[in-house]
């Protein structure tokens, strides 16, 4: 019912982790860089995503 949701919120995750792939793997606090990253993807769906019942068209 909501697959479009979910495939969004798992994409947004992941491009954080991509994001943070790279230097988290040189630095040794890289598992709290990969958090960072994915609760920055979150946020940024969450921040883009219209509210449910809006009519917003981005």
């Amino acid at each position: 019912m909501h697959t479009r949701q979910t495939v969004r919120i798992i994409a947004a995750a992941a491009a954080g982790l991509l994001a943070f792939a790279v230097p988290a793997a040189l630095q040794w606090e890289g598992f709290v860089c990969a958090l960072v990253g994915i609760m920055t993807g979150l946020g940024s769906w969450f921040m883009l995503a219209p509210e449910p019942g809006s009519r917003q068209s981005w």
